[in-house]
């Protein structure tokens, strides 16, 4: 809108000037002058940039169920919640002590946050795609952001689309920030675009969430900047730098409250039929899975263009996956046999280890692989770490004479998974065959791939030797100071024959099998069965030891010399060769 004219009238002080002063052009002054109309542009609308902002539902532990405003801020490293809403809700969790730093480097702080896990949902509370979150729980996330007008009718490209916000809405606090760590589980591959200066519409599991610079003119002043760096304090640093330098010294902390109630109901589902054990997977909760079919199927077919430029690796993949079935670790999957919401189908691929003595070739089934924003290993609880401190072993390993070692043969398929939980670990194969639609198999063992796999397995060994103690007295002190593999030293060879009597024993009344078994001792090599003694020298802990010899070395990385070294790549090195 244009307002009134402007007019450019005569100073008073002005008077005329003399051509022979010195003076600018510029001052002199015309006679004609004459009133001259200047159009100026009155109240014209500001622009303003939408931020990504969605009204969810939380669920949390008390059952409560509150529709809450989220912000999604890409240039956050964490999540974070309002730590009010948390304490109403009664989210318990860890506190973890942290430096946030934010936009500018301005208000750097130390704080002490307790982090809970929670998961949101669209407002109508019908999406089967609930993600679980954890964030960190502060007194307040930012200013309240400002309202939203009415959608415009020039916003074509928004038409028939299910908001996640309100429009028009008012200024509102936001109550939880979603950071880059779950930033894209909510994420979609969808967007729609209008013109220049209109809003876009993302596609995230709690609908639809507009974003972006709307209007013409000059910006608002007032800018959010979204920027959140956490780092670790110097206390904790330190404290990790004296607990490393003190591995083998300290005791092993006790299991934490989170970890213990999964140890609980892992005890309450494990069963034993005289011949092996079963479990059910640890789930976090009875949320639903999409069906990843259609993914799966493209892992497939990836798979098998991969195997058929390499002519030595496709009869090894056959001939391992044909085991599964051989051997009754895997099944044929019946559409009567499908349970809604749990149904997911496991890419695999194969992993070769040269290094290995016993298995160079493995099947990994991959647990982590996402689909519509979602993993199977994220609905599951990992559990506790039940693996040993390699130190400890070490110790125990050379504290006498003799030396004995073996380990379990095929651990984590010993044992059995609960038919309820099965329709999850399902895999599909038609022997490189194309032309025929694939048959889906799924998993009656414990597979590879899942992050709860290693707890299992361990939590099965540790639970039948716990239950057998009275029988196998040593025995069952070995098997739970070792878990996975048997490393341990005896002083005499009746007691290393006693020791090897006991666990082979007390293994096979749970369906394990120890095998490879190796000692410095001729006796121990004699009393093994034949086939099952390893050759002169192996490894243990990583450590080369010649049995022979009875001597321990560390196999050290070949140096390239043909260029200089730098940091960079020293680092590289040695983490690869840790690796």
């Amino acid at each position: 809108m244009l307002g009134k004219p402007a007019y450019i009238q005569k100073l008073p002080w002005e008077k005329p000037l003399r051509e022979t002063e010195l003076h600018h052009t510029l001052l002199h002054v015309q006679k004609n002058l004459k009133m001259v109309e200047v159009g100026l542009v009155k109240h014209r609308q500001k622009a303003f940039t939408v931020l990504q902002t969605a009204k969810a539902r939380l669920h949390g532990s008390n059952g409560c169920t509150p529709i809450v405003t989220c912000l999604f801020g890409a240039g956050s490293q964490r999540s974070f919640i309002r730590k009010q809403l948390a304490d109403d809700l009664g989210l318990q969790g860890v506190p973890e002590r942290l430096h946030i730093s934010t936009f500018g480097k301005r208000n750097d702080l130390y704080e002490r946050a307790r982090r809970v896990s929670f998961s949101l949902k669209t407002v109508q509370g019908n999406s089967s795609n609930a993600q679980w979150i954890e964030a960190l729980c502060v007194r307040q996330i930012c200013s309240p952001v400002e309202g939203k007008p009415s959608l415009s009718k020039n916003w074509k490209h928004l038409r028939g689309l299910q908001l996640a916000d309100q429009f028009p809405r008012s200024v509102t606090d936001v109550d939880i920030l979603i950071g880059l760590d779950h930033y894209y589980d909510f994420m979609r591959d969808e967007i729609r675009r209008g013109r220049r200066n209109q809003p876009i519409a993302v596609l995230t599991t709690l609908n639809w969430v507009l974003c972006g610079r709307v209007g013409h003119g000059k910006s608002s002043e007032r800018a959010r900047a979204l920027f959140v760096s956490i780092e670790e304090s110097v206390d904790s640093v330190l404290k990790k730098f004296w607990q490393l330098d003190a591995i083998g010294i300290c005791g092993q902390a006790e299991m934490e409250e989170v970890h213990s109630v999964v140890m609980d109901k892992f005890k309450e589902n494990i069963t034993f039929d005289g011949e092996w054990y079963s479990v059910g997977l640890p789930w976090k909760s009875n949320e639903q899975l999409p069906n990843n079919l259609p993914y799966a199927m493209q892992r497939l077919e990836q798979t098998e263009k991969r195997l058929r430029k390499n002519h030595l690796s496709a009869p090894l993949y056959s001939n391992a996956l044909g085991e599964y079935l051989t051997n009754g670790w895997a099944e044929v999957a019946h559409e009567l046999q499908t349970v809604t919401g749990r149904e997911w189908y496991l890419p695999h691929c194969a992993v070769i280890r040269n290094d290995k003595a016993s298995t160079k070739w493995r099947i990994v089934f991959d647990g982590s692989t996402s689909y519509q924003g979602v993993t199977l290993n994220d609905m599951l609880e990992p559990g506790s770490a039940l693996q040993k401190q390699l130190v400890g072993i070490l110790i125990r390993f050379r504290r006498f004479r003799i030396g004995l070692q073996a380990d379990i043969k095929k651990m984590f398929i010993q044992i059995g998974l609960h038919e309820h939980d099965r329709g999850v670990v399902r895999f599909l194969w038609r022997d490189l065959n194309s032309s025929v639609k694939p048959t889906v198999y799924r998993f009656k063992r414990v597979c590879f791939g899942l992050n709860c796999s290693p707890f299992l397995a361990l939590g099965v060994v540790r639970y039948h030797a716990q239950m057998n103690s009275v029988q196998f007295g040593k025995g069952s002190e070995e098997i739970l100071d070792n878990m996975s593999d048997l490393v341990t030293s005896c002083a005499s060879e009746e007691s290393a024959k006693e020791i090897q009597q006991d666990t082979t024993e007390l293994m096979r009344k749970g369906g394990f099998k120890l095998a490879r078994w190796a000692s410095n001792s001729n006796v121990i090599k004699d009393a093994a069965q034949e086939g099952e003694i390893t050759k002169v020298t192996g490894t243990v802990l990583c450590l080369i030891w010649n049995r022979q010899t009875d001597t321990l070395t560390v196999k050290l990385p070949v140096v390239n010399v043909s260029s200089a070294d730098t940091k960079r790549r020293v680092l590289s090195r040695g983490l690869a060769h840790l690796r």
